[in-house]
């Protein structure tokens, strides 16, 4: 942001993007203080408007950022804002990988279950049904 270049059509890109229903993550930088007061209210503004859209926005205030990291130079900055993009990117695919494999396991589980139950002559819908719905966790480990 701060070219108002992109602080205009970032919230046309992620309202499309969201219509099209594709998922969608928004990382924006927010200017120095010293690059212009009207521009980085303007910049504030639309950072607001995207986290309202997509709750999983970072936003990046280059003030803020200088009093976490202290003095750099503007490749420096960039290298560190380009660092957190990635350990976020990274703990978000951790996340979802973590939920997959505890959905197999759980799949797993339930096969577990029907096969034990299979050779006792099967079980009516609602048997079955409270069967799995008690299954343990750890039953399997």
């Amino acid at each position: 942001m701060g070219g108002k270049t992109g602080t205009g059509v970032a919230p046309i890109v992620v309202e499309r993007a969201l219509d099209l229903e594709i998922p969608i993550k928004v990382a924006v930088t927010i200017p120095f203080s010293f690059e212009g007061k009207e521009g980085r209210e303007h910049d504030l503004t639309a950072a607001d408007f995207l986290k309202s859209k997509v709750a999983d926005t970072l936003i990046f205030d280059m003030d803020s950022l200088k009093k976490e990291v202290g003095n750099y130079g503007v490749g420096e900055g960039f290298a560190e804002i380009n660092k957190r993009i990635w350990e976020h990117l990274l703990e978000s695919l951790i996340i979802k990988i973590v939920a997959k494999v505890d959905q197999i396991f759980r799949l797993v589980r339930i096969i577990k279950e029907l096969e034990r139950h299979k050779e006792s002559g099967g079980l009516t819908y609602e048997e079955l049904k409270e069967r799995l719905e008690n299954v343990h966790d750890n039953e399997y480990d």
